[in-house]
């Protein structure tokens, strides 16, 4: 995983400032807006930036913008290359992802055999749901198929927020179940497609 970080601009007092989850240089953030100035006026500057591209993207479509100033503390941009496995089947799911541009792979485990392509997933989905519920583990593992550009939410940081928040976490729940039943589809027809292709004709 690589983490989006500006690398142009002179230095603030300090370098490199923690916002949300993903370290940002703020001075750069700020040349590019054209507003030169403060780390906190710069700080603020990004942490606009990604509120509008959380805001925009369809899983957080008329999204309070008081929940969506909330996502943006747990958040951060990350990009992932081709072949990257983003997570595995079974590991803790400590994160989802809002994908703005690729694709990644839903792969099953099998035994003594390539891993089966459960689905893929693409620009304005959503990648993992797993965060949300105990144990907190991956049903599925995640491959990125072409570079991705996504916004990791840290699983954690938001089941805390919407604790303290239940309307937060009622507006979560509603889109995490509508995706886990077009998952839970998706992956029944697989399941059907390649079960006929392995049934002997006389059977069918």
């Amino acid at each position: 995983m690589i983490a989006d970080t500006a690398t142009l601009g002179p230095t603030c007092e300090h370098e490199i400032c923690k916002f949300g989850l993903a370290q940002v240089r703020v001075s750069a953030l700020a040349a590019e807006a054209g507003q030169p100035g403060s780390g906190c006026l710069s700080l603020s500057i990004a942490m606009e930036s990604l509120e509008r591209i959380i805001a925009e993207h369809p899983f957080c479509s008329g999204l309070d913008s008081y929940y969506l100033e909330l996502l943006v503390t747990c958040a951060s941009n990350v990009r992932f290359e081709t072949d990257h496995h983003v997570f595995r089947e079974g590991g803790e799911a400590s994160q989802f992802y809002l994908i703005r541009d690729g694709k990644l792979a839903l792969e099953m485990v099998r035994p003594q055999r390539p891993p089966l392509i459960v689905e893929t997933v693409g620009a304005g989905e959503v990648l993992g749901w797993s965060w949300l519920v105990p144990p907190h583990r991956w049903h599925f593992g995640a491959r990125a198929v072409e570079p991705v550009r996504a916004i990791a939410v840290d699983g954690a940081c938001l089941r805390t927020k919407c604790e303290k928040n239940p309307n937060l976490g009622y507006e979560l729940l509603k889109r995490t179940v509508e995706i886990v039943g077009q998952r839970l589809e998706a992956t029944s027809f697989r399941m059907l497609d390649l079960y006929s292709a392995h049934v002997p004709a006389t059977r069918r």
